[in-house]
């Protein structure tokens, strides 16, 4: 097996542990890669700290980031490193398109209910104004 393979296989392995870290092992390993990153922007690194960024449900899920750090990735050939990079950015890609389509749908269904507010309002006027005006001391 090559070091790229060996590599592939250990970045892997570490993505399988941080689904299943606690949050504050995830957040320890969020600052140990962002530190790594900072001191050697390898495609290790790179991944790595991708990978991170794109953990749901945490405090430092970013991912316009996390894009960001995945195109800085070398474009030398196609290593098991890079296969595994460009699988991370489809994840991102559709994640994004995903989160687009829903906000969509809720703008969509906030248009609806503007719109029902609004007969509900014209109902309204239009009710008042056809009752008779109360005059004061009649009953």
């Amino acid at each position: 097996m090559s070091d790229e393979e060996q590599q592939a296989l250990s970045l892997l392995s570490y993505l399988g542990q941080l689904v299943g870290a606690s949050v504050e092992d995830q957040k320890r390993e969020y600052q140990n890669a962002s530190q790594q990153f900072q001191k050697a922007k390898s495609d290790a690194n790179r991944l790595r700290l991708a990978a991170l960024l794109m953990l749901p449900n945490t405090t430092f899920q970013d991912d316009v980031k996390a894009m960001t750090v995945l195109e800085g990735l070398s474009s030398k050939n196609t290593s098991p490193v890079r296969e595994l990079a460009v699988f991370l950015h489809a994840q991102l890609v559709e994640r994004q398109r995903q989160v687009r389509e829903e906000q969509k749908r809720a703008d969509a269904i906030q248009q609806k209910l503007d719109n029902l507010k609004a007969i509900e309002r014209s109902l309204l006027d239009r009710d008042r104004k056809s009752r008779p005006a109360a005059t004061p001391g009649a009953q």
